[in-house]
């Protein structure tokens, strides 16, 4: 539930910056110290993940540009609540919003306990190097083939 409030609170902080006049709901100072910590933090991610250089700081950035937006569409929505904003929304589509939040969080949480397996199959997919067929010529034996019928013998 927990989850699907803060997926409710990302959508009305997108309606609270796309109705009001302020494109900025948050001060930008405080919108770069977001992002400042949130790249270090990820980086540092990337890193103990066994990242490369340039990769690392590439990782850490788009967890910064990601998580930063978030949280700027959360405390907008925050606002969008206590302003009294809420109350212009009907309420049957207010619960439709968080019926579809509810729905999609449960997906989301049971998606991504099977990421890791989803990445790493779909990186052995794209890589240059595939694995080729080697048989095992010890264990092969003539009659492994496939045999034609009798019929079809001379």
């Amino acid at each position: 539930m927990g989850i699907s409030i803060t997926m409710l609170l990302f959508c009305l902080g997108v309606v609270q910056i796309h109705n009001s006049g302020n494109p900025m709901p948050v001060p930008v100072p405080v919108i770069v110290l977001i992002f400042a910590m949130m790249f270090i933090l990820g980086t540092i991610f990337c890193d103990h993940r066994g990242g490369t250089f340039p990769w690392t700081l590439l990782g850490g950035s788009i967890i910064a540009v990601i998580s930063t937006v978030q949280y700027v569409c959360i405390f907008s929505g925050m606002v969008f609540i206590v302003t009294g904003n809420v109350f212009a929304v009907p309420w049957d589509v207010f619960v439709y919003l968080l019926s579809a939040c509810m729905v999609l969080s449960v997906i989301l949480l049971n998606i991504i306990p099977h990421l890791p397996e989803w990445i790493s199959k779909l990186s052995g997919y794209l890589s240059d190097s595939t694995p080729q067929y080697e048989p095992d010529l010890e264990t092969w034996q003539d009659t492994d083939r496939i045999q034609p019928p009798d019929e079809w013998k001379i």
